[in-house]
């Protein structure tokens, strides 16, 4: 984990102390939800793009347009906290989704 916050005192005897403490330590593992749900979302979008890539049909892009949706509609209601780092990432995947082209006929066939 990726230590957070950093925190020093002194003791009753004098002693100086410092230490840090990884943000689920302090919030507890609830703090892991705003940042597992859209990686999540982002790999489902990355498998539905390569199934369309690889193996064609307009479900996998249905799929993908909906998940970018959603993570897009995920970051106006979290906008006052990680909504707005999640938007680069909402803008990429839509670009991913624009751009990939589905299987040629033959793969669709096979």
């Amino acid at each position: 984990m990726l230590l957070a916050y950093g925190s020093s005192g002194t003791s009753s005897t004098g002693a100086h102390w410092s230490g840090s403490v990884t943000l689920v330590a302090v919030n507890g593992a609830g703090v892991l939800a705003p940042v597992g749900i859209p990686l999540l979302i982002s790999t489902v979008v990355w498998f539905a793009l390569h199934r369309k890539c690889s193996r064609g049909g307009p479900i996998a892009g249905y799929v993908a347009w909906t998940l970018v949706a959603v993570l897009a509609l995920g970051c106006l209601v979290a906008a006052a906290s990680i909504g707005l780092l999640i938007v680069p990432v909402v803008l990429l995947l839509g670009r991913a989704a624009a751009l990939t082209p589905s299987a040629p006929a033959s793969a669709q066939a096979a």
